[in-house]
């Protein structure tokens, strides 16, 4: 494990244009601090993934500035990527989806190959499987389960940055909330800096310091969630979550009424 915490991660100016020709952010700044938990909201076709997937270096910038500090190391697994869907390979087994991250940073390594499968299994039992589930396929696991082999892929190079796209879109509602328990739990513990897309907003309350808050590629605003960790349901009943979840709202509307 490293010792320090996740990286900081700003943008000034960012432009990104698509193949068509189409301006989907226009001079976009923003700062996410070290060690952060930070969600970007807004409605679906705003930016959201595409400022993720930039910041993930799979989208080009077409002017601007990107930058972490400090930099991440090139192939070493610096930075961690959980995608809306888990994108499990199919004919690997839980256990060797998790260690592929490790296989492709040390190459054909045949003497390493057991330390990959201790450490796939401790993150495997970290985000919540049986052992008699790290030998399953992937059409054996469920949906929640598939989703937790994919949290535990992108953490077993123990990232310095962690970037999640509505990982939890297609789950039941006690089952995201089960999972973003455990989100919170692995951020606790190591502090890396967490950047979490959703298009919920009390999911993005929910789980983070800090909300960023996006329609038609602008960043309206940031919503700061002052409340400790773990956010449990409990919350949610006694309505804490609340006056939060209705800044962000207005915050939309208000961007909408425009």
């Amino acid at each position: 494990m490293q010792d320090s915490t996740g990286a900081s991660i700003s943008g000034h100016q960012l432009q990104i244009q698509f193949c068509n020709g189409a301006t989907v952010f226009d001079d976009l700044d923003f700062e996410i601090r070290s060690g952060q938990m930070v969600a970007i909201v807004g409605p679906s076709g705003c930016g959201k993934t595409t400022l993720l997937r930039a910041i993930a270096g799979l989208q080009d910038i077409h002017s601007g500035c990107l930058r972490f500090d400090p930099p991440l190391a090139q192939g070493r697994g610096m930075l961690g990527y959980v995608f809306q869907k888990a994108a499990l390979m199919p004919w690997r087994t839980a256990w060797r989806n998790v260690a592929l991250p490790l296989e492709l940073i040390d190459k054909p390594n045949a003497p390493r190959r057991r330390e990959h499968q201790t450490l796939a299994s401790q993150w495997l039992q970290t985000v919540g499987l049986q052992p008699d589930d790290y030998q399953k396929l992937p059409e054996q696991l469920s949906g929640g389960m598939q989703m937790r082999v994919s949290i535990a892929r992108a953490l077993i190079t123990d990232p310095s940055v962690l970037l999640l796209d509505e990982p939890f879109s297609a789950l039941d509602d006690l089952l995201r909330i089960r999972l973003g328990l455990l989100l919170q739990q692995l951020w606790m513990q190591r502090k890396r800096t967490v950047v979490l897309v959703t298009h919920n907003i009390q999911e993005a309350v929910q789980n983070s310091q800090r909300v960023l808050v996006m329609n038609h590629g602008n960043l309206l605003g940031e919503v700061a969630v002052d409340l400790p960790y773990p956010r449990t349901q409990a919350m949610v009943g006694d309505g804490v979550l609340l006056p939060y979840v209705d800044q962000v709202t207005h915050m939309l509307q208000g961007s909408e009424d425009e």
